[in-house]
């Protein structure tokens, strides 16, 4: 003991440089503890709470690669001019419910239904087309569409004047089918304009987190205009989660209509995009 000690007298200098160095290794390991038991608290925290959004957005990219059958586009290559031009009526505007709670768009052969925000890409052909007009001007059709759902029968209405739930709006086109849209009845009416979303109780504090107020409007009423397009508001949940991770920030909107959904939006930091999931 005292060799050492007499080491220690011999080599103060050295001794105090060698314990700061133990010191500083010491501090050092500690941290880098911390900071480990940080990471996988976080890493397994985000692994709980990271929404599904991405992976339904994929899903709904593979419900719009449905391919036609031979028969749909045998049926496609030979609509007369009467076939294409009613195929105009159909794609023109988005089909929803009174109540908004399901939305309809056409393209030139596919059809999405959009069922409490959920949508569903099928094909269809028209493979019959019946076409007549009232007294009135009014225009009706009966069509027997092929989908890859199976065939069923459509009705196409385009009332004008008083026969109109309400006459000051001119025409009022709707398109029924038993069986098309889903298993039960559905009567949907066209809207040919959609004005842009309101966000109400939403404040520039958010805007810090969730992106440019303007590109989130123009984003959501993109969104619903295929989902909820007779909606006109959206009021804002009041919270945000933050995803260091994956880069994305989530918050929820309340739809102001009959259904009042809730609307989960995830924004992107890195592309500053937006996804959004009922």
């Amino acid at each position: 003991m005292s060799q050492v000690q007499r080491l220690i007298k011999e080599h103060k200098k050295g001794a105090l440089i060698a314990l700061l160095i133990l010191l500083l290794f010491i501090s050092s390991s500690v941290i880098s503890a911390i900071n480990v038991a940080h990471k996988r608290a976080h890493e397994a925290k985000t692994e709980e709470t990271t929404p599904s959004s991405i992976q339904t957005q994929e899903e709904q990219t593979e419900n719009q690669d449905v391919p036609l059958t031979d028969n749909q586009e045998s049926l496609i290559h030979d609509y007369n001019q009467e076939t294409k031009d009613f195929i105009t009526k159909l794609t023109r505007g988005t089909w929803t419910t009174t109540d908004d709670s399901s939305a309809v768009t056409f393209t030139d052969d596919h059809y999405t239904i959009s069922i409490q925000g959920k949508p569903e890409t099928h094909t269809y052909a028209i493979s019959r087309l019946t076409h007549n007009e009232d007294t009135q001007g009014g225009q009706h059709y009966t069509i027997a569409i092929e989908t890859d759902t199976g065939t069923h029968i459509a009705t196409y209405e385009e009332i004008t004047g008083m026969e109109a739930s309400n006459p000051a709006e001119g025409i009022q086109t709707t398109l029924t089918s038993e069986t098309m849209f889903g298993s039960f009845s559905m009567t949907l009416t066209r809207i040919d304009s959609v004005p842009t979303i309101t966000l109400t109780d939403y404040d520039a504090g958010a805007a810090l987190y969730l992106g440019d107020a303007d590109k989130l409007t123009e984003a959501f009423s993109q969104w619903i205009v295929t989902n909820y397009p007779r909606t006109t508001e959206a009021r804002w949940n009041q919270f945000i989660t933050i995803d260091y991770q994956n880069k994305t920030v989530m918050t929820s909107f309340t739809l102001v209509n009959e259904v009042q959904p809730s609307i989960s939006v995830t924004y992107n930091t890195e592309t500053q995009t937006y996804t959004f999931e009922n």
